[in-house]
């Protein structure tokens, strides 16, 4: 049974961080293909604005308005995924 936790915990982590980097990566692209994909890159957004926001209003952009923040989001849910999984093993 730990061990579904300890993988359930690390499938969600992967999936968040990945969601993140999407959420990035959609930055980059032209109007019409996130136009295309509309209701994709919502989802994406919806899901991952709270920890984004939080950061951002914490973190302000540093040189010429790069954003750090899904960087700094990576490295936070990496953290709290290994605190938990920790945990868990020494249930």
């Amino acid at each position: 049974m730990k061990i579904f936790f300890i993988n359930l915990v690390s499938m969600l982590a992967a999936l968040y961080m990945f969601a993140i980097m999407i959420r990035a990566f959609v930055s980059w692209l032209r109007e019409d293909i996130i136009y295309r994909y509309a209701g994709f890159f919502r989802f994406v957004n919806k899901i991952t604005n709270p920890l984004i926001y939080f950061i951002r209003k914490y973190l302000p952009s540093v040189y010429r308005n790069i954003d750090f923040s899904p960087v700094i989001a990576i490295f936070f849910i990496y953290a709290a995924k290994t605190g938990i999984i920790l945990l868990l093993e020494r249930i």
